[in-house]
């Protein structure tokens, strides 16, 4: 609960069943809604922070719980919100995913976390030394999308913008923050993330990138959109995932 201390991914505690990190507290996680209901504005974020950790020991434990989520405008930035992602199970091998099986599986007593497939899914919550890739890669010369966020140069964030000149920034990390939780994420920025890597991670190094091909579509069709859910289309290889996918992973 102390003021700064968002822990490093994976220092805090074990695995889940199926080897992830950091379900229950550290940063809350976006997720996308199991189906996309008529308030295609909102998403789900789960599994607690630091801040629903902070206050007596019973507030802690029922603050920080795979199974706590919470609706919210999918816009919406605070420095307890971060995200993890999922893959195709037919992506290559990586170790910083793990793959979920047991197809198929009975939801819990609340009807979350049945799913009928087999996926991958991120050990850790996406940290500053991955973000910072991002940045670089799309956001050195044009930010439209606000992908940076000022208050992540803030005490519990891990990147700092400079202004090189009017045409191009750079992104440096804070020391010992490379391996914490990127923050200050909305849904939105987590969506232009998986079309990132979607698209093979595209890299604007003259200020020509289209942005159109590197982060609207792909996983998602964006289109511009900072205010409206989009699903997952049918061949994204990276995603946000599903409340029942993430619910999975932390609890089966």
């Amino acid at each position: 609960s102390a003021d700064g201390n968002v822990t490093t991914i994976s220092t805090n505690g074990g695995t889940s069943f199926y080897g992830t990190y950091d379900q229950t507290g550290n940063v809350w996680e976006w997720n996308s809604k199991n189906i996309l209901d008529e308030d295609e504005t909102n998403s789900i974020l789960s599994g607690g922070s630091w801040l629903t950790g902070q206050g007596t020991e019973q507030d802690s434990l029922l603050g920080l719980q795979a199974g706590i989520f919470w609706e919210m405008s999918a816009n919406t930035i605070q420095d307890d919100f971060g995200f993890r992602i999922c893959s195709s199970i037919n992506e290559p091998a990586d170790s910083s995913f793990v793959t979920v099986n047991d197809v198929g599986n009975t939801a819990d007593i609340n009807n979350l976390g049945s799913v009928n497939y087999s996926y991958r899914i991120g050990k850790y919550t996406i940290a500053n030394c991955d973000y910072i890739r991002f940045l670089y890669a799309i956001a050195r010369f044009k930010d439209p999308y606000l992908l940076y966020h000022e208050n992540m140069a803030d005490v519990r964030g891990g990147i700092i913008k400079n202004i090189i000149s009017s045409n191009e920034s750079e992104y440096r990390l804070k020391p010992v923050y490379e391996n914490k939780p990127v923050i200050l994420i909305n849904w939105f920025m987590a969506a232009r993330y998986c079309n990132w890597l979607h698209n093979n991670r595209p890299v604007d190094v003259d200020g020509d990138l289209d942005l159109d091909s590197a982060t609207e579509t792909g996983a998602y069709t964006l289109n511009g959109t900072t205010t409206i859910v989009k699903e997952k289309n049918s061949e994204a290889r990276f995603w946000i995932p599903t409340q029942n996918e993430w619910y999975k992973a932390a609890y089966y």
